[in-house]
């Protein structure tokens, strides 16, 4: 019962696989209200890392247009601010991923 009590008092705060996030925002253009969910780390994904990495994968997937990468300049978006943009980052990094389910962990490494 103390430790019941105890661990009652941190919050309760569920975290979603990369895969599940992509098949809920798919469904839904917004996140979930009224409950304790966290579908995206947002600072992360709108991160120069995040921005860099998916705007080279864009380059790749546009072979038609010829694009070279060894040239490329990246320039940061300054704000991925829709859930849509959010969704097609994520499901563009799980693609690429040799694992098909991919944890956060291993997405971002």
């Amino acid at each position: 019962p103390e430790l019941l009590r105890f661990l009652s008092l941190f919050p309760d705060w569920q975290c979603m696989e990369p895969n599940k996030v992509v098949n809920y925002l798919k469904k839904n253009s917004h996140a979930p209200t009224g409950c304790q969910v966290t579908l995206i780390d947002e600072e992360e994904v709108e991160s120069q890392e995040y921005q860099r990495v998916y705007a080279y994968l864009n380059k790749l997937e546009s072979k038609g247009k010829a694009q070279n990468l060894d040239e490329y300049k990246f320039s940061k978006i300054e704000s991925f601010v829709s859930w849509e943009m959010k969704r097609v980052i994520l499901d563009s990094f799980i693609k690429y991923y040799s694992h098909p389910e991919p944890s956060w962990c291993e997405l971002k490494h």
